[in-house]
């Protein structure tokens, strides 16, 4: 079976906006590719993350990670 349950993702993304500020996007993805790590069905995950309008010139300023679980982990 490779069909995933996206909800707890989706759960734990909706209440980020009620939790303390966290300068540092990369926190956040980290946070996130453990959460997805957390189904041990999921060998590899990409996560981006962006802060939309934090730079005038620019459309935003974002992170991006592919990451592969550890074996054994």
């Amino acid at each position: 079976d490779t069909m995933l349950d996206y909800d707890p993702i989706r759960e734990a993304l909706k209440a980020w906006p009620k939790r303390p500020h966290t300068p540092l996007l990369e926190t956040l993805l980290h946070e996130l590719v453990a959460l997805c790590f957390r189904n041990k069905r999921v060998s590899a995950c990409r996560v981006s993350i962006m802060k939309p309008d934090i730079f005038n010139e620019a459309a935003g300023a974002g992170v991006e990670v592919f990451q592969i679980r550890e074996p054994g982990a």
